[in-house]
């Protein structure tokens, strides 16, 4: 175990220590004052005990480095959303956890409730909470990027691009090479002309996709533009509301600047959380194998997470677009990042809000 890890370890313990003490005191003397205490309590407990999960699975997966998609196969779905929620959790929790458990601060507790959406994470919504940020959070995720992500891949398809320039790039170290070949750009190009008019292109169709994917078009081989378009895809930068008058949403703040100076912070993320995804797409398809039951919860943040909005559909609906996601996913290799990541697209996902 590294002097970090126990650090974090020592830190986390004080921590809650000092937390279970103010709260002591807390509980007597400004219950009434906070009003939505019990729901915050909650909030801190579930967080605390993701959060010391989070490091166990940390110091697990540096114990074995070698192991297939670096520790992610023998985990559970459980361990899988830990893994994927925690990290984005803490940053926004950061104000929070700074003064949460320091004496005399929870006058100020009503000003993080007052603004739920920014300063807190879902263990602190309530279930209306949880379905207007979902909502607006899928909305900006489905619709901001799409017209972008459709110039990107029209664009790959044009043949009087040059070819050179949708080389595959080596953008990090010790990432191999993969050969481009003649791929098919005119598959590409009717199921762009599918999702135009707003249908679903088919299955067979998408599953041949996959081959382009794997090659020019593999995470490694796309500009910084394009994967800030798949970080919007997939909530982890956030398009802004259209302006007055407008239904196109507007790019993120400072993206000009920010788009190519984080291309490697963002390309890890989106690696990080396609394999996660991979990891939870084979730990369903095995349930759904072998027909154990998945509880609706896990179904609709399953689907959230891919971008399926599950607020107009029932269970069983909801279980079938999650069905139809693995199997795709499947079909491709552990690797086929960006074939994952694009998905959501491909499957025309925004025409269910």
């Amino acid at each position: 175990m590294t002097f970090r890890t126990r650090f974090q370890q020592f830190f986390m313990r004080k921590y809650a220590s000092l937390f279970s003490t103010a709260e002591s005191h807390w509980n007597q003397h400004f219950g009434e004052y906070v009003k939505d205490y019990s729901i915050f309590r909650s909030g801190i407990s579930t967080t605390f005990a993701d959060l010391r999960r989070y490091l166990s699975l940390t110091v697990s997966r540096a114990v074995a480095l070698d192991a297939p998609q670096d520790g992610l196969s023998g985990l559970g779905r459980y361990d899988l959303r830990i893994m994927r929620t925690v990290p984005s959790d803490l940053v926004k929790l950061v104000p929070l956890l700074a003064v949460v458990a320091l004496p005399g601060t929870v006058a100020v507790l009503p000003i993080f409730f007052a603004f739920p959406h920014i300063f807190l994470t879902r263990a602190f919504w309530k279930e209306e909470q949880r379905r207007t940020f979902d909502e607006t959070m899928l909305r900006k995720r489905l619709l901001g990027p799409n017209p972008d992500l459709t110039w990107c891949l029209t664009r790959f398809t044009d043949p009087t691009v040059n070819p050179k320039k949708w080389s595959v790039r080596r953008i990090r170290h010790n990432i191999p090479v993969i050969e481009n070949g003649a791929y098919d750009r005119r598959l590409l190009k009717s199921v762009l002309e599918v999702l135009a008019i707003n249908q679903i292109p088919p299955t067979n169709d998408l599953t041949d996709l996959i081959a382009l994917f794997d090659g020019p078009l593999n995470l490694n081989a796309l500009d910084h533009h394009h994967v800030t378009f798949l970080c919007g895809l997939h909530g982890l930068v956030s398009y802004r509301k259209p302006l007055p008058g407008s239904v196109v949403y507007r790019h993120p703040f400072l993206d000009s600047i920010l788009s190519p100076v984080n291309i490697t912070a963002r390309l890890n993320k989106l690696e990080q959380l396609a394999r996660i995804i991979c990891a939870e797409d084979r730990d369903v398809a095995n349930d759904l194998r072998k027909n154990i039951p998945i509880p609706h919860e896990e179904v609709t943040e399953l689907c959230l997470t891919r971008g399926i909005s599950p607020f107009a559909l029932g269970y069983t609906h909801l279980l079938s677009h999650l069905r139809n996601w693995v199997e795709l996913s499947i079909k491709a290799s552990d690797t086929s990042h960006s074939y994952r990541l694009h998905l959501p697209f491909f499957l025309n996902y925004k025409k269910y809000l």
